[in-house]
């Protein structure tokens, strides 16, 4: 057990899940000084962040795989015409990847091209309300079906994203 400021004690865990019980875990004092707890997010997001919050996070997921298997990964200070979220480098060899989202768990999906007249390499497509995703390489027709894409399913772990991507190259 960790033991936290002001006595505290329990089972902590890390950003991704991981249960750590040698964690130190250090709370935030508010200014009322009535107690100590976590600040708690209180503004409204504008119409669209949200969603744009969300998509982020699984290109940060993407990329947290990447360096955890020993990847250099560099993220473009703007997708916007080049439709590249990252590029990752093995050293000599570098790929860009588009991270996309979607709703629907199912084979059955459609695709949009959004990386058409691009030089992306490879796609993953993560679905949102589902414990999956797919890598594939990026295809050039207009729309294509999840099951037609020639990719490679993965769980939503590191180590079967990147079995997944390995077994594309």
């Amino acid at each position: 057990m960790a033991t936290g400021r002001g006595g505290r004690t329990g089972h902590f865990e890390t950003p991704l899940g991981c249960a750590r019980e040698d964690l130190m875990c250090t709370s935030l004092v508010v200014a009322t000084g009535e107690g100590s707890h976590m600040p708690k997010r209180s503004t409204p997001h504008k119409a669209g962040t949200k969603k744009y919050l969300q998509n982020c996070s699984f290109e940060l997921l993407c990329a947290h795989w990447f360096v955890k298997a020993g990847w250099q990964v560099f993220t473009p200070l703007f997708d916007h015409g080049h439709q590249t979220d990252l590029l990752v480098s093995d050293g000599p060899h570098y790929f860009r990847i588009q991270v996309k989202t979607a709703e629907s768990g199912s084979d059955d999906l459609e695709l949009e091209n959004k990386w058409s007249r691009s030089d992306v390499h490879y796609v993953a497509l993560f679905a949102k309300n589902s414990s999956w995703g797919i890598v594939f390489p990026a295809f050039s027709e207009k729309k294509r079906k999840v099951s037609e894409t020639g990719g490679i399913k993965f769980e939503l772990k590191q180590a079967s994203f990147m079995k997944a991507f390995h077994t594309l190259q």
